[in-house]
């Protein structure tokens, strides 16, 4: 799964976290921190920024075994970006790093890609149309739905499977619904 947004900030990191937990819970889990121009995985996980990850192992720096964590509370494991690269689409694009994904699936039953966002670099296209699945990332009142549009358009073209897309960060207080919806979770014991 690759998960990808328009621009920085939407939550990408966050949401693959908690994919990976709910996913970690019932099957072997691995989160990829896929943007190697500005890894933030590591430093969400509370883990040394400096750490051998993707990067490495694709340019056959380090090894698989030197690459991948274990997140306790969260049950999965993960590689972080790596050392930062020149050009890390050449990494991607090599097919070094789709024998790396094959391997991968080899030990684990679903591996998540957190990508940068679709309107910097093209990584997410790429990575996308590797993947069986990409879910895209919206922040609530912030992108710009042409922004957003563009983004899906552009998955499409690169043949990636786009299955939904999150709505992150949303004000529920401001939501006229947010009563409704409460109101409706209430009766079914949910409220809390």
């Amino acid at each position: 799964v690759t998960v990808t947004s328009s621009m920085p900030n939407e939550g990408r990191t966050t949401i693959s976290i908690n994919l990976a937990s709910v996913m970690g819970q019932m099957k072997k889990t691995l989160l990829i921190d896929a943007d190697m121009r500005r890894p933030a995985l590591a430093k969400s996980l509370d883990h040394p920024a400096n750490s051998p990850g993707l990067s490495n192992l694709i340019a056959g720096t380090a090894e698989l075994k030197d690459c991948i964590y274990k997140e306790e509370k969260g049950g999965f494991r993960f590689m972080p970006g790596g050392q930062i690269v020149a050009n890390p689409l050449e990494l991607i694009s090599s097919p070094r790093f789709k024998q790396l994904l094959d391997k991968l699936s080899e030990y684990f039953d679903q591996i998540i890609l957190d990508t940068p966002p679709t309107q910097a670099v093209s990584d997410a296209f790429v990575m996308g149309s590797m993947a069986d699945a990409v879910v895209y990332v919206a922040k609530a009142d912030a992108t710009p739905i042409n922004v957003i549009k563009n983004g899906l358009t552009r998955l499409q073209y690169a043949n990636a499977n786009v299955i939904g897309v999150c709505l992150n960060q949303v004000d529920t207080e401001k939501q006229s619904s947010y009563y409704y919806y409460g109101g409706y979770y209430d009766s079914y014991g949910y409220s809390g």
